[in-house]
């Protein structure tokens, strides 16, 4: 608990640990992608806000993830 002053409340920290459904931690390393898709963002990204984004087409018949994730449902290979 941390005191925010007079009147103020307090705030409370808490902590936990992530794990994945097989038991591993990932804290430290993270989750590495089991497919990897790239999708080519456009040339012009003068309206995108700045920082890391991640591309989606408007249309979805051009998204490459959208397209291997329903490979995968089906149980066919991603493309």
């Amino acid at each position: 608990m941390i005191p925010l002053g007079a009147g103020n409340g307090a705030l409370k920290l808490t902590t936990a640990r992530y794990f994945t459904p097989s038991g591993r931690p990932i804290q430290d390393a993270g989750i590495v992608p089991t497919i990897e898709v790239s999708q080519p963002s456009p040339t012009n990204q003068q309206s995108q806000p700045s920082g890391l984004q991640s591309f989606v087409p408007p249309d979805p018949k051009d998204d490459k993830a959208l397209h291997a994730a329903l490979d995968v449902l089906r149980g066919q290979r991603p493309r």
